[in-house]
């Protein structure tokens, strides 16, 4: 038993020396590791105060310009969501937003016959960003780091547009009683070059102060063929996987190729909460 005892001991002090259990002992701890990855999911919505524009598909145009309250009237269906994948400071992010309208438009009476004219609008619009990204200065969020904290993060990608509208025009003599209605239909979807970034200043543990803005388009993709975002707000942090964003949100698009021209422009106040695990 002595014997066996002492040849546990010396084999244990062998284990302990050798270089294959120092290689296991730098092997970082689960937490450290999974740290390294971090994961945003961040369904938002902007709630456009005006929003205003024109389509034109050929020799027909429409121009519309709609209060919050006008707008809700014609919505088919909005929906909207930004996703951030992190690994260290590098990261790859996706932004999609999708409107259906149903009824925008104008609509234009005379005196003479007793005639109207109307033109409505439908259109469906759909915005896709895939962008990298990188992450300088202190992690924000939830953490102990020293306040202020001050970051920055250039964004560079590409951004899908879909679009496709349809101008249905009507005109109506009531003194005869005759209407005649006419449609046209045109759609585009393209890809266009993205440049951006976002500044953001964390004050105290639950609120940080940002900016963000970007620009494609640049001419390539089209005639005319410009849009950019402009966005500025506060998050406020739960907890270290929950937030709360409140900010501002300004967009434009002009857009002209061939029998199709698309202009909008909206600004509004923009909401979010962000999921981070």
């Amino acid at each position: 038993m002595r014997f066996y005892s002492l040849f546990s001991s010396s084999l244990l002090a062998i284990l302990l020396s050798s270089p294959a259990t120092g290689v296991f002992a730098q092997i970082p701890p689960a937490e450290i590791q999974e740290d390294n990855w971090s994961f945003q999911i961040q369904p938002y919505g902007t709630l456009p105060v005006t929003t205003y524009g024109n389509v034109g598909i050929g020799n027909r145009s429409v121009e519309y310009q709609q209060s919050l309250g006008d707008l809700l009237q014609v919505l088919r269906m909005t929906a909207s969501a930004r996703i951030e994948v992190w690994y260290r400071d590098f990261g790859f992010i996706t932004d999609a937003y999708y409107v259906s309208l149903n009824g925008s438009g104008i609509k234009n009476s005379g005196p003479i016959l007793n005639a109207s004219f109307q033109s409505d609008l439908t259109f469906d619009q759909g915005i896709y960003d895939f962008a990298l990204s990188y992450h300088i200065g202190p992690k924000q969020g939830w953490t102990s780091e020293n306040f202020p904290i001050f970051s920055f993060e250039p964004i560079v990608g590409v951004r899908l547009n879909a679009i496709t509208t349809t101008i249905n025009s009507t005109l109506n003599i009531g003194a005869v009683d005759f209407t005649f209605q006419k449609s046209v239909s045109q759609g585009r979807t393209w890809f266009e070059p993205m440049i951006g970034g976002k500044v953001a200043l964390q004050i105290s543990q639950p609120i940080i102060f940002w900016a963000r803005g970007d620009v494609s388009g640049f001419g390539l993709a089209g005639d005319e063929d410009l849009s950019w975002n402009a966005l500025a707000g506060v998050d406020w942090w739960a907890n270290q996987n929950i937030s709360f964003t409140l900010g501002y949100h300004f967009y434009q698009i002009t857009y002209g190729n061939n029998n199709m021209t698309f202009n909008e422009s909206l600004n509004g106040p923009y909401i979010a909460a962000t999921f981070k695990f």
